[in-house]
């Protein structure tokens, strides 16, 4: 189950290749930090408890890097660009 959870975010990693911003970031670190909160909450720590949100914490963390790696150098096309009206102000 474990492999199978691990492979659902390759079509996602692709949807990252081509298009940066099409994914949000602010949710990959919020479920990061669920998956880190959920470790520490577990009452009974074992194998099953800790190793699906240690599995999704390495892959979280590996796409919010992969994502700031690619929009590091790529301008974002989805943010809409403003003009000033008063040519005045730089």
């Amino acid at each position: 189950m474990a492999i199978i959870e691990a492979l659902a975010i390759i079509p996602t990693i692709k949807k990252i290749k081509k298009a940066p911003f099409s994914e949000n970031l602010e949710l990959y670190v919020w479920g990061d930090a669920a998956m880190i909160l959920s470790i520490i909450a577990a009452s009974n720590i074992n194998f099953n408890t800790v190793f699906i949100p240690l599995l999704w914490i390495v892959i979280l963390t590996g796409t919010i890097i992969y994502m700031l790696v690619l929009r590091k150098g790529t301008v974002n096309q989805n943010k809409p660009v403003t003009q000033n009206a008063d040519p005045t102000v730089v």
